[in-house]
């Protein structure tokens, strides 16, 4: 009886090229080098410590302007807009706009339109206090044990500007 092909796991001695063989005489080829040009290193060090002092150089002024616009923010009491922040501080609106971004996204401030549909950011830290008394109305904006007319607690109250 005949074995099929099959039977042989689709293995057939004709489908297979025989192997050549190599001469003794040939050295195997070397192995890859691996070692590194100097020079490349030395490039590739003087990119990363250019790319490093650029972060850095960005991170600096990045501080700087955060730093102008907490205190003008300070100064204006509260309340800053883009184009007093362009005008006073003379840096580019664009940065402006990111930094007064990320100090709103970070809770520093609050953005928002102005009655008169002027964006402003609201720094509630620097909003002025006036202290009143829940009996008598009375308000002072120096802080005060108790209400000089009545006698009564005085409390905190937040001068915030109304916002659409």
């Amino acid at each position: 009886m005949a074995r099929s092909k099959k039977g042989l796991g689709g293995f057939r001695p004709e489908s297979f090229a025989p192997r050549e063989r190599r001469s003794e005489e040939s050295p195997p080829p070397p192995p890859p080098s691996r070692t590194v040009d100097p020079a490349l290193i030395g490039a590739a060090a003087q990119v990363i410590g250019w790319g490093l002092g650029q972060w850095r150089e960005s991170a600096r002024q990045s501080r700087e302007l955060e730093a102008g616009l907490l205190r003008l923010a300070q100064e204006r009491l509260g309340i800053l807009t883009v184009n007093d922040a362009v005008r006073e501080l003379g840096a580019p609106r664009a940065g402006i706009e990111k930094q007064l971004a990320g100090l709103t996204h970070r809770g520093c401030c609050r953005h928002g339109v102005s009655r008169s549909g002027q964006e402003i950011f609201v720094f509630d830290e620097f909003l002025p206090r006036l202290y009143a008394c829940h009996h008598c109305d009375g308000e002072w904006a120096e802080e005060r044990p108790s209400c000089p007319g009545c006698g009564a607690p005085l409390y905190e109250r937040v001068c915030s500007p109304p916002l659409r």
